[in-house]
């Protein structure tokens, strides 16, 4: 990421509705992966919002440009982060509910009570305002995972409260970090859990808090697809809000159960799978979607037949618009859809 010959740079589309309330693109660019001072890692961040409910009308249509610092209070932030060989973050909090995924490489986190996952590529996860850490524990490959981060509320146990850790602290750590790292290469921890992928599935891992309010893995298992409408098309819920900002001490079982349809009432994060040659029928909600394309080729199709073509790595910002995902090639497709309750009013 230092030269800057090969940074990253992560294609967005973003959508809009016209005067005639109809889906038409407003921008399709490249958005780089600006690096961090001093680090093998670096970030680029794909869209915000400045509240939540967010609002899709035009006069939010410059918020990729508000100043986003871990999170963006009150709000939404949308990003996707590389790590080089070896790097790891400071321990952190923040104040938010994060859906992520991992898209190249393996990813560990580690939690303050001393647990660590590992992920692979298509695993997904939902950190639920825990303290953790992110490492990267290849010696010569780096790893990229996206995350939609969504304002929380506070964390309240026998009168503590859980407190996001402010942004001198992590930027103190990181120096210190770095001060002290020898070699590029991590030692990667022996307490690990690690599921292997199985066909028809995807990973999900969700973290919690015990009675000690330290942060844990309260779920880590291999999740399907269902298939409400149609059966060349499947969807797997890893989890729901029922409120804005979220939650992060609501029901937990309700929200991990993967056998009831998706309320659109606060936030979501699901995976769309599409069998080869499938088309879905139109959707649209009131909600803005963040897109990534986690595995193989989609092409997005508009109200006025326009088709954008994506791979793998691509991302697509859905401002309540009106829309179908189509899969052209000969494979399956997936992709992870983080959804916010919004209003679409100029």
């Amino acid at each position: 990421m230092k030269n800057k010959q090969s940074v990253t740079q992560i294609l967005r589309v973003v959508t809009q509705q016209n005067s005639s309330g109809k889906s038409v693109l407003h921008s399709v660019v490249k958005v780089p992966v600006k690096s961090w001072p001093a680090a093998d890692a670096g970030d680029a961040i794909i869209w915000s919002t400045p509240m939540v409910p967010a609002d899709n009308s035009d006069r939010d249509l410059k918020k990729d440009r508000n100043k986003v610092g871990m999170t963006l209070e009150n709000g939404s932030v949308f990003r996707v982060t590389e790590l080089g060989p070896g790097f790891e973050t400071p321990m952190h909090r923040t104040l938010s509910i994060d859906y992520g995924v991992v898209l190249a490489g393996e990813l560990e986190t580690e939690l303050d009570s001393g647990e660590v996952a590992r992920f692979s590529k298509g695993d997904v996860f939902v950190h639920r305002g825990t303290n953790h850490l992110w490492r990267n524990p290849s010696g010569d490959t780096k790893c990229m995972f996206a995350v939609c981060m969504i304002e929380s509320k506070e964390i309240n146990h026998d009168g503590k409260t859980l407190r996001p850790t402010p942004v001198w602290k992590i930027v103190i750590s990181s120096l210190w970090s770095m001060l002290k790292k020898s070699g590029n290469t991590l030692p990667s921890k022996s307490n690990l859990k690690f599921h292997k992928a199985n066909a028809g599935q995807i990973r999900k891992v969700i973290t919690a808090h015990n009675n000690d309010l330290k942060a844990v893995i309260v779920y880590d298992k291999h999740v399907g697809f269902r298939n409400p409408h149609n059966e060349q098309a499947g969807v797997a819920k890893i989890w729901q809000t029922s409120d804005l900002p979220a939650s992060n001490t609501h029901d937990f079982e309700k929200a991990v159960t993967n056998n009831d349809e998706v309320q659109l009432t606060g936030s979501s994060f699901v995976i769309l799978e599409l069998k080869p040659g499938v088309i879905t029928e139109k959707l649209i909600s009131e909600t803005i979607d963040y897109c990534i394309i986690i595995e193989g080729e989609v092409d997005l199709i508009l109200d006025n037949g326009e088709s954008t073509s994506l791979k793998t790595g691509d991302t697509v910002v859905q401002r309540g618009t009106s829309h179908a995902w189509r899969n052209p090639g000969q494979e399956i497709n997936r992709i992870a859809i983080s959804s916010i309750k919004a209003t679409n009013k100029n």
